[in-house]
């Protein structure tokens, strides 16, 4: 049962980025006044579900939170008042990877007991 709720979460995370990556600029959510932190943060937070959601398959969870980072950055050449950049891309992968490899830490940690 948790587990079907963590997947749920993931998948419900990860669309909701797509939906914030792709709106119109004005429809992006503010919480700081550098963006980097709120990517960084936001890719964690889906790297964490989508680690715990898939135990045991961390480089699929891994494939494809930054898959989506990718693809996102890319679409955004497609949306008129977004702009894909490398930079941005760094930031997503890399809150993704953090993510996935602190689930993938406390899932073993958790284990022992």
């Amino acid at each position: 049962m948790v587990r079907k709720l963590l997947v749920l979460l993931a998948w419900v995370s990860l669309g909701y980025i797509v939906y914030v990556t792709l709106s119109p600029i004005g429809l992006r959510p503010v919480a700081s006044n550098n963006p980097a932190y709120e990517r960084l943060g936001a890719y964690a937070i889906v790297g964490i579900l989508f680690g715990l959601a898939y135990r045991g398959r961390a480089f699929m969870a891994l494939g494809i939170v930054v898959g989506a980072a990718i693809a996102l950055e890319g679409l955004q050449y497609l949306t008129p008042d977004r702009h894909g950049r490398l930079v941005d891309l760094l930031e997503k992968a890399s809150g993704g990877l953090l993510g996935v490899l602190v689930a993938v830490a406390a899932s073993r940690y958790l284990a022992r007991f």
